[in-house]
């Protein structure tokens, strides 16, 4: 029996083997914002970036992971404070009895929302910044109303979840800055053991709640890249399992989520009891490491795999049929017992050609049907 998109993904997180291997190409900003002609900035917004990946899912008839990013922190004003030709900046400032905390973002026609400076630049700032996150704890309630909404307009095209920081992750690309929150890894972890404390409590725990409250498919916290197995198992496991229980508990899947290399804590994400990982970047990107058949070999029998096809070099340079070949690879390596998402290796870059990502799609669908066997 032919199975529709929703169930397709959902047998697979639980290792099972559908109708055929879900072909689900990471859908998010980056392609969108090409392929539907607008400005980045419009295509990271609510109700927009939800709306433009289901709009590609219906036109690829892809089985879609609709993804909703819930931002590491809630100002509730910000006023620009520099234009350029194609970017503008803008600043948001809150005051404390403790003193103020103030933020920068650039916003982009072509890339990414990046926070320009850290929330705090030392310690001395700790008390200011959990005044500030206790006071914003309210703003997320909108967050569930916006899932609810995609959830409906998704239907059984796919399944739908938050995609959120890991309390570390939250550290470093929030709090402190990557360059600051590595230093402090090895020179300041105490102040590390208060950030991540402060990350889960006012953001990862939420974010969490926010998908169970809204009756999203999936949670999907997203950790820190780069990190050594030492850090990730003081820093991240504690809290993603906790995650992951009450996800559980509640009826949600839960999708971890890393951007880069992570060969070195395969089994420690195993560990956390998650019903998959994305999205498994390989070696052929420069900040990737994972060989797809490793992987299945080491935690296939024990977490979902989802990706290694490289979104760079070949769905965006490369032609159909090297687009091809890679989806032929990966579903022969990955594919055979069940438990493999046939997806890119991050999200789709923003001129990827369209006759790529259809050889992505056709191929999938072709032989991606079970009983598979390992090449």
């Amino acid at each position: 029996m032919r199975a529709n998109s929703r169930e397709r993904l959902l047998s697979t997180l639980n290792l099972e083997e559908p109708d055929m291997v879900p072909v689900t190409p990471f859908v998010w900003a980056e392609f969108t914002c090409g392929f539907m002609n607008v400005p980045f900035w419009k295509a990271e917004e609510h109700p927009y970036s939800w709306n433009y990946q289901i709009e590609v899912f219906k036109r690829f008839k892809v089985d879609g992971k609709c993804i909703i990013d819930m931002p590491g922190v809630l100002f509730s004003k910000s006023k620009v404070v520099e234009r350029g030709r194609d970017y503008f900046i803008t600043e948001s400032v809150v005051r404390t009895p403790e003193g103020k905390l103030s933020a920068r973002w650039r916003r982009s026609r072509t890339a990414a929302t990046w926070l320009l400076n850290p929330l705090i630049k030392d310690e001395s700032e700790l008390g200011r910044l959990e005044h500030f996150l206790s006071e914003t704890v309210e703003n997320w309630r909108p967050y569930i109303k916006i899932l609810e909404a995609a959830r409906n307009k998704l239907g059984n095209r796919g399944i739908i979840g938050p995609i959120y920081l890991s309390p570390l992750a939250w550290a470093g690309y929030t709090a402190r800055g990557m360059i600051n929150l590595l230093k402090d890894l090895y020179r300041n972890p105490r102040l590390v053991e208060k950030l991540v404390r402060l990350g889960y409590e006012y953001h990862t725990k939420i974010c969490t709640e926010v998908g169970m409250e809204s009756g999203a498919d999936f949670i999907n916290p997203a950790w820190l890249a780069g990190i050594g197995p030492k850090h990730f198992d003081r820093y991240e496991v504690p809290y993603l399992k906790r995650e992951v229980e009450r996800a559980r508990k509640a009826g949600l899947k839960s999708i971890l989520h890393i951007d880069g290399a992570c060969h070195h804590v395969l089994e420690s994400a195993a560990g956390i009891g998650s019903g998959g990982i994305e999205t498994l970047e390989p070696p052929t990107l420069a900040n990737g490491n994972v060989e797809i058949d490793d992987a299945k070999t080491r935690i296939g029998d024990r977490m979902c795999l989802m990706g290694n096809v490289d979104a760079v070099n070949t769905l965006l340079r490369g032609t159909p049929t090297d687009v091809e070949n890679a989806v032929l690879d990966r579903i022969q390596k990955a594919a055979y017992g069940g438990g493999y998402v046939l997806m890119s290796s991050e999200n789709l870059c923003t001129h990827t050609p369209v006759e790529n990502l259809m050889a992505f799609v056709r191929t999938g669908r072709k032989y991606g049907k079970y009983p598979s066997t390992p090449s």
